[in-house]
């Protein structure tokens, strides 16, 4: 195949790595250690541990509620609902802006 299909791709579809708002990437990077933090444990002393991933009961308490999809899978990523999507972008502005 000659033609290279990505370059039929309007770029405004392909996601990046930046948030879709002027967010402080302070406060963001903040809230994840945090985050990160009260899900750890100690394997050793000095040694805490994290999962680089929510906990698993974060997720099945953000499905109960309708604010995601089923995160029960091998899909590595979920999709926020409607309701999920503006509950997070209202939380998000009142967090990092």
């Amino acid at each position: 195949m000659s033609d290279n299909f990505a370059t039929k791709i309007p770029t405004s579809s392909i996601p990046t790595s930046t948030t879709p708002m002027n967010y402080d990437q302070g406060k963001i990077d903040q809230a994840a250690l945090a985050l990160l933090f009260i899900n750890s444990w100690t394997e050793s002393p000095g040694d805490q541990r994290v999962w680089k991933s929510l906990d698993w009961d974060i997720g099945d308490r953000l499905h109960k509620q309708g604010l995601i999809s089923n995160p029960v899978g091998k899909a590595k990523s979920i999709t926020l609902t409607e309701e999920g999507q503006a509950l997070a972008k209202k939380i998000a502005s009142e967090l990092f802006t």
